[in-house]
């Protein structure tokens, strides 16, 4: 397999090629009817499934569940109007982007906030760190918070509406 034009790929990076690619092919549908052994294999190479996710913004922390999917989507549980994409970047390495509305304490949307934020998966836990913008309902920046998070999979089994 050739890979960007590169002629020669180490053993390392070929025993990578082989097992996503097994990974993909085995997982084709979804992802709980594949058997225990490729579930094993796609889990812990990618971000799959439901978390429960801390985010820490200085002295402030909360808690959320985060669902990845297996085609790239991701999503916050129970609030179907936040939702972005996922990708990897490395070997356990993946980043993505959130976006949803910022409500009042009457439940109006008076900004929306993007989240753009890396991540390293270690088993069943992540942890990553990022920046959220906070944009008011023009699109202009508001603030931009630095954000570290933590996260421990709750399920492999994730859906998200618009994936």
């Amino acid at each position: 397999m050739r890979i960007l034009g590169r002629k020669r790929t180490s053993g390392v990076v070929a025993l990578l090629v082989v097992a996503v690619t097994a990974a993909f092919a085995v997982t084709a549908g979804p992802a709980s009817a594949a058997p225990a052994s490729a579930q094993s294999w796609w889990t812990r190479l990618f971000p799959i499934g439901v978390w429960s996710i801390t985010l820490s913004r200085g002295d402030v922390s909360e808690t959320a569940q985060w669902a990845f999917t297996r085609t790239g989507g991701a999503c916050v549980v129970g609030q179907p109007d936040t939702a972005g994409s996922w990708h990897p970047t490395g070997l356990l390495h993946f980043s993505y982007e959130l976006t949803g509305p910022l409500r009042d304490a009457g439940g109006n949307v008076v900004a929306t906030v993007d989240l753009k934020h890396s991540a390293v998966q270690q088993g069943s836990t992540f942890s990553g760190s990022g920046t959220d913008y906070v944009r008011d309902l023009n699109g202009n920046l508001l603030a931009a918070v630095d954000v570290q998070i933590a996260a421990s999979r709750l399920s492999v089994d994730a859906v998200c509406p618009s994936s």
